[in-house]
């Protein structure tokens, strides 16, 4: 009996649309200024932004085409606290205009590797729209002494004064974004994007993606097509491997993309990896848990398995003894990895705050380029 794939319909319209996204480009910075303090303008019902006139000291980090955000910078003790509960780390007091130059250009550089390392990405990330927000700009040094930036992005309004205050808000969809930013190791540390109303676009990448996850890309009911062993091109079944045994349990799935067409081996094991026409590994998964032979094996490569057991444990995580890999996907010039993680020891059990899925995006030089947190199982 064939398998029947899902249809991912979350993506239906905007695969129909062919949509391209647009390569990101840094914001210049040329010229940073010391905002002039206003001390009559702030709502003094708002405890986290009255006094900021006088409590933080906000610069004026301008481009080719005036302000791009502003610099906060503080002295007050509570402030100071604040910010640094904020960022989890110690704010660098001598960052000025290269800090804030190389925050943009890395913010650039980390989003455009994380549009082509999952499928669905925040409209907010798109250009021209990300060029649109304001932002501010937290310049620290974290626990390793990487000096680091948090930006708060918002779309301005008349009630908002980002040049005076530091604004906070729950609400309000994607017109709000924050993002981490190790800047020694050019590293997305985290990302937040306000909900909901959360738009979502395809990524710059053209294969298909977020295979592994049940989410086929397809829209057509002829897009699928029967396929046996026989069926498969040449060049992929040269690259089938040898470890995973086919039998009569063994399962083989073809479907066209745009053109080109893909297929996707089930073993009675558990595997599944899913192939292009060139005989190149989509994707590796096993929901029960994938061995660092395996990542091995289709990376080709040791630095992806030992990236993402270096990032769990930095976060604090017991990943070798609690955590295992479901899939690891192949996109562009990244690996996106999905970990679950379940120290309660019992995987069916969910709701133990602890448990958890997660999805790692590793570059294939073994560095982080994303760490999100799914869901809390």
């Amino acid at each position: 009996m064939k398998k029947i794939l899902p249809i991912a319909f979350c993506l239906l319209s905007l695969i129909a649309s062919g949509q391209d996204l647009i390569g990101l480009r840094p914001m210049r910075v040329v010229s940073i200024a010391p905002v002039p303090k206003d001390t009559t303008h702030y709502d003094e019902l708002d405890f986290l932004s009255a006094g900021s006139d006088t409590l933080i000291n906000f610069y004026a980090c301008s481009g080719d085409n005036g302000v791009v955000g502003y610099l906060m910078k503080t002295t007050d003790l509570f402030q100071r606290s604040f910010f640094q509960n904020i960022v989890n780390g110690t704010l660098l007091n001598g960052a000025w205009l290269n800090e804030v130059q190389r925050a943009e250009e890395v913010l650039a550089e980390v989003l455009n590797r994380r549009a082509d390392s999952t499928q669905m990405i925040p409209q907010c990330l798109t250009a021209p729209r990300y060029n649109l927000f304001t932002r501010q700009y937290i310049i620290y040094l974290n626990k390793m002494g990487d000096t680091c930036a948090y930006i708060n992005c918002l779309v301005e309004g008349d009630y908002h004064h980002p040049e005076r205050r530091f604004v906070m808000v729950n609400d309000g969809g994607d017109n709000y974004w924050q993002a981490k930013l190790n800047l020694t190791h050019r590293q997305l540390m985290d990302i937040r994007i306000n909900g909901p109303g959360v738009m979502y676009v395809e990524s710059r990448n053209r294969e298909p993606q977020v295979l592994g996850n049940g989410l086929f890309i397809t829209y057509r009911n002829d897009a699928h097509f029967d396929c046996y062993y026989e069926d498969l091109p040449i060049i992929v079944r040269n690259h089938l491997p040898k470890e995973y045994p086919i039998d009569m349990l063994t399962k083989y799935n073809g479907f066209k993309y745009e053109g080109h067409n893909y297929y996707i081996i089930s073993y009675s094991n558990g595997y599944e990896i899913g192939f292009n026409s060139c005989g190149q590994w989509i994707f590796l998964l096993r929901r029960q848990g994938i061995t660092q032979e395996d990542v091995q094996r289709m990376t080709g490569k040791t630095k992806v398995y030992d990236a993402v057991v270096r990032e769990m444990v930095a976060h604090g995580y017991q990943f070798p003894k609690y955590g295992h890999i479901r899939w690891v996907e192949c996109v562009k010039d990244c690996y996106m990895v999905n970990i679950r993680y379940t120290p309660s020891n019992d995987p069916a059990s969910p709701g133990n705050a602890n448990d958890m899925d997660a999805s790692l995006t590793i570059d294939k030089n073994g560095f982080l380029v994303d760490f999100i947190i799914n869901r809390n199982l």
